[in-house]
């Protein structure tokens, strides 16, 4: 998902999204352009959560794309 992440950053390098109050992961999600379907998992506060969450100020997220393997 580094694709979507703002230009500039080197990899793993964390960066700050500003939203509005009331804003949920959906939201982060519209905001970083990550279409539907390119997540499979995100987590808040180190808790998988739904894309319904309500976000607050300060929370970190971690987004993960789908992943094929065995």
């Amino acid at each position: 998902l580094r694709k979507y992440a703002p230009p500039g950053l080197e990899i793993g390098q964390l960066f700050t999204v500003s939203l509005p109050e009331g804003s949920c992961l959906r939201d982060l999600l519209a905001a970083l352009h990550i279409p539907a379907g390119e997540t499979k998992q995100v987590f808040v506060k180190s808790r998988r959560q739904e894309e319904d969450y309500l976000l607050q100020n300060g929370d970190d997220a971690a987004i993960f794309p789908p992943i094929a393997g065995g």
